[in-house]
């Protein structure tokens, strides 16, 4: 995650929040604006869309019990 002078946080930490449509308007536009010419958030994009996509709608009861402590493996 390059940051290419675009101010003291780069783009590249946004793809998650724009997959989840956390950004506001002005950071989307930046964000996809930025998306154009970013290898790295194209193939990031690319790979967390599906899983982004397959959890939204779930709710907390659908994935209680899906988490396991380290430990307990």
């Amino acid at each position: 995650m390059i940051n290419k002078g675009e101010g003291s946080r780069s783009a590249c930490h946004d793809c998650g929040l724009y997959l989840l449509g956390a950004l506001g308007p002005d950071a989307v536009v930046a964000f996809e604006a930025h998306l154009v010419d970013c290898d790295g958030c194209q193939d990031e994009c690319e790979s967390l869309g599906p899983i982004v996509s397959a959890m939204i709608g779930l709710s907390p009861a659908d994935v209680e019990g899906l988490h396991t402590h380290p430990e307990a493996l």
